[in-house]
């Protein structure tokens, strides 16, 4: 029997299939997260996009790339796409107004909660978020919509979507 860290993570997720793929919906979703964040960023910063606009857009991009890797590795469907992805773009729909709301709600209370944190806070220390609290607040609310949204996802989508048959 193999005591490597690999091999006991490996038989620890064998033997809880939620969540293994937990973990798999995870790992793809981290990988979704890279894209999403690489492109709001380049829409938003670079081109100047309108912060909306620009997550609802790196937002549909990292739809398209979840389905593909959640289809094929964690869930491995084997029932006809179309149907199937309608349903996850239906679902997926819901999570970017779900996103799109907690931003546009949460967007001033983080504003609020590291303009008050910038301003008492002990001089001897300076966060870089205090240069501009209001661009940080964005991309604050847009870490924390993605972690809601993505526990919403992986529940609807097994239970739903990707249940067995």
């Amino acid at each position: 029997m193999k005591l490597t860290l690999p091999h006991i993570v490996k038989n620890y997720l064998n033997k809880r299939p939620t969540l293994k793929q937990l973990t798999k919906f995870g790992t793809v979703g981290a990988i979704c997260v890279l894209v999403d964040f690489a492109i709001v960023y380049t829409l938003f910063e670079l081109f100047g996009m309108n912060k909306y606009v620009a997550n609802i857009s790196s937002t549909i991009v990292g739809v398209i790339v979840n389905y593909i890797l959640n289809r094929k590795w964690t869930f491995r469907s084997k029932e006809p796409w179309k149907k199937e992805f309608i349903r996850f773009v239906s679902i997926s729909l819901f999570g970017v107004l779900f996103n799109n709301l907690i931003v546009f709600f949460g967007n001033d209370t983080m504003f609020d909660f590291l303009n008050f944190f910038c301003t008492n806070c002990n001089n001897q220390f300076h966060f870089w978020f205090c240069d501009d609290p209001l661009r940080w607040a964005f991309y604050g609310i847009k870490i924390t919509a993605i972690v809601i949204v993505f526990f919403w996802n992986f529940y609807i989508n097994r239970k739903f979507n990707f249940k067995k048959k």
